[in-house]
């Protein structure tokens, strides 16, 4: 037997529906790919995409045939590469269209009493009962994976218990340094109370959660390291993402290849599930970060979980005693106690998000969310009182064969209040964090990956001007977008500044502008993100001299637009008399004006707009240019008199 038809057996383990789905998807994607074997678009297939999302990834088996068919991993999308062969994909593509029977859903069992049911304390049940659930019945196939992933993780959370591992671990930490600044913050908030005579500020506050402040932010500046892609081994280049191969012993989960883009020498980077080894490492994605940082929270004794999000994420919750609840703690982003930045900054639609701990697990998602029936919509894996069940049954088994009965009467009074915590967020009530213009995108990992993943907004205010000197009579700003750096130099060529990373020399974007490069292609070039229609970018010059003003300027950029999208550029200069002029760009490639005679300020921008569908916003490719080259993808150059 076939990989091919052992994948095609799997899925249709499925449901009879969910299988019907899935294989009128899978069946076009093959049909589209051998009628057009040399467009690139057919071979793609974007994870984000709503019928990924809903059809093939709940479903048993489809993604193990894709992989099988030749698609392989790249940042936001699944790719068949050019070279893969076909033979897979027509043998898949046969099996699809054959007549064939899958498993019929089974008879529901007459209803019994639920684990969760006999032990209202659950709070998996309290939230889930308001949504007028049957009683759960026997899982199906697509339920009984996704219950073996929660078993596993559940499992895992057991290694942090390793006493001679938290010894290693309590061991790298600088903890009388962390704990001499938690204690001068203290002092500092004591005195900034003292005046009001508000004592229950204070009492508020622990030194124990003080200390886990100073641990989180050390973890992030100081102890661990992220990695997108790893070094060349050879040259010290950097390296791109190539495909993915099973690990080959224990405590590493994956392999992935990476290939330089300067000597295409590969690169092994392994991923490590093992924290002992991470410990030593020190680097890694959110799954490692997490890993790493919750056998650090069990070193110093924290009451710590690791909470899964099932749209790929990971980060950890800690038990405060003064606050007397879970706190959120992401040691990727140093953010604590901030739970609804994933759905609000970081735009992602959650579905399951479920909290391991050494004592039980729980469904956290009520506390990330506050759009509760967005969220109900998309939890398609299992039913909800299946859930409830298997959550129950593991959590009272593992306390009941590893906690003492006074630890046991805690914890169930622990799940008391946090089920009521949850049942509020649920209803929807008001929320202390209910507002997003506090929640910004997320910050770890290269932009263009957390766009790419939907997860980063662009701050619109970046305001850098670029100064021109006093007594400077002519300067150059250069923009390369392959080596993603900025120059300034005078006449002479003198740098008088320079700028790594594009967002960090404009004054203002909008549109979720990022820096995409495709490693396939070897090209790389400025875009808008996908959900807008345009995107606006600008960068400010401006004369520090009073003396001094523009004379006249030039401008040479390059840029490629498809399918009836544009770019359009403009400049606008500032006179001191408060007045202003516009100055349209017909052609950016070679323009120069002396229309702006007589300002001290002016601001070039570039708008992007237009394309087709959902490509649309890879239409309009700024600064365009392959990664080999040394070229600049924008020149500004101005030259200033001295006022008459």
């Amino acid at each position: 037997m076939s990989n091919v038809k052992r994948c095609f057996d799997l899925l249709k383990e499925n449901d009879k529906k969910v299988y019907n789905e899935v294989r009128d998807v899978l069946s076009r994607l093959c049909k589209n790919v051998m009628k057009n074997p040399n467009e690139t678009k057919y071979r793609k297939v974007r994870l984000s995409n709503p019928i990924v999302v809903d059809k093939i990834l709940p479903a048993v088996g489809a993604m193990e045939c894709l992989f099988e068919i030749g698609f392989v991993e790249r940042d936001d999308h699944l790719l068949l590469p050019e070279t893969a062969s076909l033979s897979n994909l027509q043998e898949l593509e046969r099996l699809l269209s054959e007549p064939g029977q899958t498993k019929e859903p089974q008879t529901k069992p007459p209803a019994q009493k639920s684990c969760a049911a006999i032990h209202p304390t659950s709070p998996a049940l309290a939230v889930s009962s308001s949504f007028n659930l049957q009683t759960n019945v026997a899982p199906t196939a697509q339920e009984e994976k996704f219950f073996q992933q929660i078993r596993g993780q559940f499992q895992e959370v057991l290694k942090y218990e390793n006493t001679e591992l938290q010894n290693k671990a309590r061991a790298l930490i600088p903890l009388s340094e962390l704990q001499i600044n938690a204690m001068e913050k203290m002092r500092l908030i004591q005195r900034g109370v003292k005046s009001t005579r508000d004592n229950k500020q204070v009492e508020d506050i622990s030194i124990e959660d003080l200390v886990f402040v100073e641990v989180l932010a050390w973890f992030k500046e100081k102890f661990f390291n992220w990695v997108d892609s790893p070094e060349c081994n050879k040259c010290s280049g950097k390296c791109s993402f190539q495909r993915v191969i099973p690990a080959r012993g224990p405590g590493v989960s994956r392999i992935e290849i990476h290939r330089c883009t300067t000597c295409a020498n590969t690169v092994e980077f392994p991923r490590y599930s093992d924290p002992a080894l991470l410990l030593y490492t020190r680097k890694g994605r959110c799954g490692e970060w997490a890993n790493a940082f919750a056998l650090i929270c069990r070193s110093l004794n924290y009451d710590t979980r690791l909470v899964w999000d099932y749209t790929d994420h990971v980060w950890v919750e800690v038990w405060s005693v003064a606050a007397n609840r879970w706190i959120h703690a992401d040691p990727c982003e140093n953010v604590l106690d901030r739970p609804l930045m994933y759905e609000k900054g970081w735009g992602k639609k959650l579905s399951y998000i479920l909290a391991f701990s050494k004592d039980e697990m729980q469904d956290v998602t009520w506390r990330y969310t506050s759009d509760q029936k967005a969220v109900l919509k998309r939890r398609k894996l299992c039913s909800e009182s299946n859930l409830v069940s298997i959550i129950t049954s593991l959590s009272e088994n593992r306390r009941r064969t590893s906690c003492s009965i006074p630890r046991q009467q805690y914890l169930i009074r622990r799940s008391l209040m946090e089920l009521v915590e949850l049942i509020i967020y649920h209803f929807g009530n008001n929320r202390k964090d209910e507002s997003d213009k506090d929640y910004h995108g997320r910050t770890s990992g290269s932009l263009a990956w957390r766009l790419s993943r939907q997860e980063a907004k662009i701050d619109s205010n970046s305001s850098h001007v670029w100064r021109i000197p006093s007594e400077v009579e002519s300067i150059k700003l250069s923009y390369t977008a392959s080596s993603d750096n900025y120059v300034l130099v005078d006449r002479s060529g003198n740098v008088l500044e320079k700028i790594e990373g594009w967002a960090k020399g404009v004054y203002e974007m909008n549109g979720g502008i990022f820096r995409k490069v495709e490693n396939d292609w070897k090209m790389v070039y400025l875009a808008r993100s996908p959900e807008n229609q345009s995107g606006n970018i600008s960068w400010n010059f401006e004369i520090s001299d009073s003396k001094l003003e523009i004379s006249n300027l030039s401008l040479r950029a390059i840029a490629a637009v498809f399918h009836g999208a544009s770019i359009e550029w403009k400049i606008q200069g500032f006179y001191r008399n408060g007045q202003t002029k516009v100055v349209p760009i017909n052609d950016s490639k070679e323009f120069k004006t002396e229309q702006l005679n007589g300002t001290f300020k002016i601001s070039l921008s570039a708008t992007l707009s237009g394309g087709e569908k959902d490509l649309a916003w890879q239409h309009a490719q700024l600064f365009r240019q392959s990664l080999d080259s040394t070229d600049h993808s924008i020149e500004i150059c101005i030259n200033t008199v001295k006022v008459i």
